[in-house]
Formats: C-alpha cells, structure tokens, sequence
C-alpha cells in the first residue's frame, strides 16, 4: 500500500510522527481513597453516636501536566536538546539583526541534530518527547529554516486507527501494536503514552501532540503495515 504523506511544514516529504498524549486529562478518574475499618476492640458500644469512628478521606487530585511553556523552561539532561535551548536563548538576546543572522549556520546545525535525537525519542519514550518539544510561542519566534527542523503542535479531530500485527517466522520482532491518525488528508505514524494507550480505532477523535517532519537528514522508520515512505 502507498501513501503519499503531506507534510504541514512540507518543503520536504516524508512520514509525519505523532507523539499523542492524552487528549482529555480532566476526565481521568480520582482515586479512591477508603478509611480502615475500626477493629473489633476499638468498637463502642452500640449506644455510642456511629459517627465517631468516621474518617473523612479526601483523594488527592492528579498533577497537572506543565504546559508547553513551563516544560520548555525546566532545566534539561539531554546534550541535543539543551545546545539547541542555549541556541535559542542567545539567539532571541541578540541585539541586532544582523548579530542573529550571524548565529543561523551554527543554529541549523543544533536543530538537525536535535531532529536526528527527537525522531528516535519519539519512539523510544513519547511523554519524554512531548516535554522536550518547542513551544509553539518559541518556534513562531524562530527562524523559518530552524522553525522547519521542529515539531508542530497538533490539536486536531483525526480518524485513528490501531492495528495488531504479528511478525512472520525468521522476522524480527517489533512493538504488536502499529498506531496511525489520519487529520486533514495525511496519514500519521503515532506513538502514544499514558492513557492514551488504550484508545482504540475511532473516528473523528480528538487528537493533541506533536508532528515532527522527517527530512532527508533523519532516517525513516519502518512499518509492517507497509505504510512507510516511499
């Protein structure tokens, strides 16, 4: 099967990657917390007033994902990732038009290797990916060479699927479960984390993460769907 893949930023063409996160955290469930049943010597008398051995539990809320510009200003371990934030940071500082545009070379370079590191993370750990990606205030910032080499947010209603495969005899194995969102005509591999693991093949769902371009600088990835690039 072929499928051409259009991408949103698209000078180049290839597979769009999806890192989907959860698209409706409000509707995680709290958890439920229950009091310890009193033992059988601490209980009063049956004349005692019973709401005496009461015990009011409150759940406690689930935290809060930062959002793109706190994860974006949280100190960050990765070498890609951390030259290409140091990269920006110099760059919106510069006092002049022409001090910026003296940093561009030294930027593409930082930005194609940050890609090369963000397309194996977004395979290998999608929720870590989602925290390292670019705001979208600071990509709007960037130059449109750089803006090119980084991951777009998506916050779009998409037709998902989720397909089980089973490797052949003498294959290598790979992950059973092939996730793919079709939005706007495009086809995306995706990769999800956390309750969005458990989303099944839908229709017109709500779909919220990152697409990240594959240029001729990252290697593409394969897929035993046969919807790979071609």
């Amino acid at each position: 099967m072929r499928i051409k893949v259009v991408l949103l930023l698209a000078v180049l063409s290839g597979l769009v990657f999806l890192a989907l996160r959860n698209s409706n955290p409000s509707n995680t469930p709290s958890p439920t917390v229950s009091a310890p049943a009193p033992s059988a010597t601490s209980q009063l008398p049956p004349t005692a007033p019973a709401k005496a051995n009461r015990v009011a539990a409150t759940p406690t809320p689930p935290t809060k994902p930062l959002s793109p510009e706190e994860a974006w200003n949280q100190p960050v371990s990765e070498p890609e990732f951390a030259a290409f934030k140091a990269w920006v940071s110099r760059h919106n500082a510069a006092p002049s038009v022409a001090e910026k545009n003296a940093l561009e070379s030294e930027g593409l370079t930082l930005a194609t290797e940050r890609l090369r590191k963000m397309a194996d993370l977004i395979q290998a750990d999608p929720e870590r990916a989602i925290a390292l990606a670019v705001p979208a205030s600071i990509r709007s910032q960037l130059p449109a060479a750089m803006a090119a080499l980084t991951e777009e947010w998506i916050s779009k209603t998409g037709d998902y699927e989720v397909i089980c495969v089973k490797p052949a005899p003498g294959r290598l194995p790979f992950a059973p479960l092939i996730r793919h969102a079709t939005i706007e005509g495009a086809v995306h591999r995706v990769f999800a984390f956390g309750r969005a693991l458990e989303y099944v093949t839908r229709q017109n769902m709500p779909i919220n993460g990152i697409a990240l371009p594959m240029t001729a600088a990252v290697r593409p990835l394969n897929d035993p769907t046969g919807r790979a690039p071609t």
